[in-house]
């Protein structure tokens, strides 16, 4: 396979991996157990993985690659170390700054998680995605206001999103906004 043919599997692994994550996820962000097709997805992304290990010219690529694959493994602490390392060398990596956030968040470093999605938004700041996850890691932190704000913004940028409707929904509910909650969990 040529350099360029592996630079293109690791386009597709980040592509394919917010599909991958959502679909272990329930529309209340809960974790759920891995279906048959988010396996079968899991699969081909190692796969695609396997490909860049082997023939990426540049070690860089293949750290990344290394990290996304620890992410759709579960290994979060070795997906945030090996999406850092990487990050050194292409700090401008939104979509990998990202996926380091949310590795962190899942690895329950709460406060890093929070940098890291706040510096996602710096070089996106229309990423709904990373507003959802900063909401989560804030409503973790008890920081409901920024939290709330968060949703809201990416509700702006996405509308109706279930999983952020439940999210706000259940942090309007912990300051006892009960009605506004009520709106957005029914």
């Amino acid at each position: 396979a040529s350099p360029t043919f592996a630079a293109a599997r690791l386009d597709r692994v980040r592509l394919r991996f917010a599909e991958y994550e959502a679909s272990r996820h329930g529309h209340t962000g809960d974790v759920l157990a891995e279906s048959a097709d988010a396996r079968r997805l899991r699969e081909e992304m190692e796969g695609d993985i396997q490909v860049v290990l082997a023939h990426a010219p540049y070690a860089r690529d293949k750290i990344c690659a290394e990290g996304f694959l620890a992410f759709g493994q579960g290994d979060y602490g070795k997906a945030e170390e090996r999406l850092g390392e990487y990050l050194r060398e292409a700090p401008e990596d939104g979509a990998a700054r990202y996926w380091r956030g949310h590795a962190l968040f899942h690895s329950g470093k709460l406060r890093d998680a929070d940098s890291e999605l706040t510096e996602t938004l710096r070089m996106r700041p229309r990423d709904s995605l990373a507003l959802n996850d900063r909401g989560n890691v804030r409503s973790a932190l008890g920081k409901s206001e920024l939290a709330i704000a968060d949703f809201d913004g990416a509700l702006a940028i996405s509308p109706g999103v279930a999983a952020t409707l439940q999210n706000r929904g259940r942090e309007l509910r912990k300051i006892l906004k009960l009605d506004d909650a009520l709106r957005d969990l029914d």
